[in-house]
């Protein structure tokens, strides 16, 4: 019988003379919420594979910004200390400090940017939440299951020990 579906009627298969045992049942129970979990798991592990693809995406283009922007600076910051050391009056050291702190200025606010770039997808935390929630209900459950079978399990006569 699929959940959710009504019982058929007595006397046709899968009617009330057909009922299955309370062992079959926890048995299916048992089937059904193991491969509930293994879905659940298969589910997880895509998410967490699309995160980590995403990240290696974002941290190739902030590798490839800094190479290019580490090439680019190191050319611009010699020409600029020479042009600027002219105008100095061959002033090249205080030329080359002031264009290095421009330039690392200039890096930090990339490397900022790039970093909130990828804390943006950070994502992992909605599949672990949705884990949990639904390992807590399948506990519950069970625990519910459990009493449930408590409650109306026959009561056995007590043994007499010699």
């Amino acid at each position: 019988m699929v959940l959710g579906s009504s019982p058929a009627p007595a006397g046709t298969p899968g009617g009330a003379g057909d009922t299955p045992s309370i062992t079959a049942l926890l048995k299916r129970l048992g089937n059904e919420s193991g491969e509930l979990v293994r879905a659940e798991i298969a589910l997880a592990k895509l998410e967490f594979r699309e995160l980590a693809r995403q990240a290696a995406v974002d941290g190739a283009k902030v590798g490839a910004a800094a190479a290019l922007a580490l090439v680019g600076g190191i050319i611009l910051g010699a020409a600029g200390v020479l042009a600027l050391g002219d105008a100095l009056g061959g002033h090249y050291a205080l030329a080359a400090l002031s264009l290095g702190v421009l330039l690392l200025g200039i890096g930090a606010l990339l490397a900022r940017s790039g970093i909130r770039g990828m804390s943006r997808r950070s994502g992992a935390g909605e599949a672990l939440d949705t884990l949990k929630q639904k390992g807590a209900w399948a506990a519950g459950e069970l625990r519910g299951l459990g009493r449930e079978l408590e409650r109306n399990r026959p009561e056995r006569p007590a043994l007499n020990k010699p």
